[in-house]
């Protein structure tokens, strides 16, 4: 079996040798960008292969394919649209619709990370892969969309909905050391724009997470997954950015001033995506009216535990506070967000 590039790279590779090779390809690159914007593509970079690397480096190429030294293999291990779940039948872009892309592999792949199963083994050849799913290009998407999102059905936004958030998907590596995924795997999950979680520690009822929809107790989703990382305890971390390119609307009407320049500073108000004509929480001037705005219950400080068993479809809650009366309004206002 051929050396992993992390193998190779600790052998040949010290802080000092970085600092001298950094040193070189520096003058270097001035060198050749003085030759013309191309010389890098003629330049000699393949060279013979140092002592103890284990491959012959390639050299520069312009095909549009993956090449790889001799006695390296590749194989796809993720594709978007691929079937995480039994009962769902092979990508299909014609074909393409809420329901399966719930169930699949999710479009974008950004951030990734390895979780070795069983938990805490170490182990390099089974575990979990956690992957963020940042955007869906609807252009990518969509074969022959005329690129106008008024002709968007509602179907359609429904799709590109569930096919951002995050998978997390069991893999394993065979004998030879490919990888290949387990479909219907016990851990695996779909996490999608419109999937709920519950708001936990200070903010939880806050204003700021009220909206005509929520009591700042649950939200729905995640979107533009990009950046990441693993704790030390074993849990995933998952960063959203650009958020603003979701929602839709005149910032410089919403009537809290505070909000109004809140918005501005991060560019809301221009989405992208027009899944305001069927989502009220994307249009801004719908997501901040409404009675939870104003009558939301204040001051909620206790915890709320939200399990979902995919099989069944059951949602089982939770909730530890010393109040009595303000677990039960935690409890009934989950319950109304959900219908």
């Amino acid at each position: 079996m051929a050396s992993t590039f992390e193998s190779v790279l600790a052998a040949r590779l010290s802080r000092r040798k970085f600092l001298r090779g950094a040193a070189r390809s520096a003058a270097a690159g001035l060198v050749m960008l003085n030759a013309g914007p191309q010389a890098w593509l003629r330049s000699a970079i393949a060279g013979p292969a140092a002592p103890g690397a284990g491959f012959t480096p390639l050299p520069g190429s312009r095909e549009d394919r993956l090449i790889l030294p001799t006695g390296y293999a590749h194989t796809v291990l993720l594709r978007w649209g691929d079937p995480l779940a039994d009962g769902v039948g092979e990508f299909n872009p014609m074909q393409q619709t809420s329901a399966r892309q719930a169930l699949q592999f999710g479009y974008n792949c950004d951030y990734v990370a390895y979780l070795p199963l069983p938990r805490g083994s170490g182990s390099s050849s089974r575990g979990l892969l956690v992957v963020n799913h940042e955007t869906v290009p609807p252009e990518m998407t969509w074969p022959g969309w005329d690129r106008r999102n008024a002709s968007k059905t509602a179907d359609m936004v429904e799709t590109e909905i569930a096919g951002h958030g995050m998978s997390v998907v069991e893999v394993i590596r065979g004998s030879r050391g490919e990888w290949s995924y387990v479909r219907n795997s016990p851990f695996y999950r779909r996490i999608t724009g419109a999937t709920p979680f519950s708001i936990r520690g200070p903010a939880i009822g806050h204003p700021l997470m009220r909206t005509t929809a929520s009591a700042g107790i649950l939200v729905r989703g995640t979107l533009n997954n990009c950046a990441g990382g693993v704790t030390p305890w074993g849990t995933v971390l998952s960063g959203e950015e650009n958020f603003q390119n979701y929602f839709q609307g005149r910032v410089q009407d919403l009537p809290d001033p505070a909000l109004r320049a809140l918005h501005q500073r991060y560019g809301v108000g221009t989405g992208r995506y027009g899944w305001e004509r069927f989502h009220d929480r994307f249009d801004l001037m719908k997501h901040y009216k409404g009675k939870y705005r104003e009558d939301a219950p204040k001051n909620l400080v206790g915890i709320m535990k939200v399990q979902a068993d995919r099989k069944s479809g059951i949602i089982s809650l939770t909730v530890e506070d010393r109040d009595p009366k303000r677990a039960a309004d935690m409890a009934n206002a989950f319950v109304e967000e959900l219908k």
